[in-house]
């Protein structure tokens, strides 16, 4: 969701950024996974009765080959957590942020955005295809795009030194 809400920021703040670079983002969130979004929001987070249960039940979002340090996925996990006020294990996150999502079609933002990007796929992913990318390029010739070898959705904890090339080398000549 990050990508769609800086291409969100960037098409409504052109002026207050200087480049962007998107990695592995959707480009539309359709009426049903907007209502899907919502029913989450209203459903309780899972309680863990312990903090290493949670670590174990730890998984990333959306699912799929994943080919991160197992140590970095801990880490993640030992921090995705907190107690709450009955002793119980939580996730962080906070559902409500999806209470009142709506539809969005991302391609046509492309047209608002003025600076420099970059869109970062994984090299498994489907998110960043050649027709989507055309449609963005369509209103915004000026995004480039660049692909990390290896991983699906989880770019940046499956390759870190892939993403870090792309985009040094996007900054570098932008």
């Amino acid at each position: 969701m990050g990508g769609m809400i800086s291409l969100v920021y960037a098409a409504t703040y052109p002026q207050r950024l200087g480049r962007l670079v998107i990695v592995d983002s959707i480009t539309q969130v359709s009426m049903d996974q907007a209502l899907q979004l919502r029913e989450f929001s209203a459903r309780p987070a899972r309680a863990y009765a312990t903090r290493e249960e949670l670590v174990a039940r730890y998984r990333l979002e959306p699912a799929g080959e994943q080919f991160a340090a197992p140590e970095v996925l801990r880490r993640m996990a030992l921090h995705s957590g907190r107690r709450d006020a009955e002793g119980h294990w939580r996730h962080k996150a906070d559902r409500r942020v999806y209470r009142h999502f709506e539809p969005i079609d991302g391609v046509p933002l492309w047209g608002r955005v003025t600076v420099p990007a970059l869109v970062v796929r994984g090299e498994h992913s489907a998110r960043f295809g050649p027709e989507v990318l055309a449609g963005i390029r369509a209103g915004a010739p000026q995004v480039r795009s660049a692909e990390v070898p290896g991983p699906d959705h989880h770019v940046t904890l499956d390759n870190p030194g892939g993403f870090v090339k792309v985009v040094r080398e996007f900054l570098r000549t932008a």
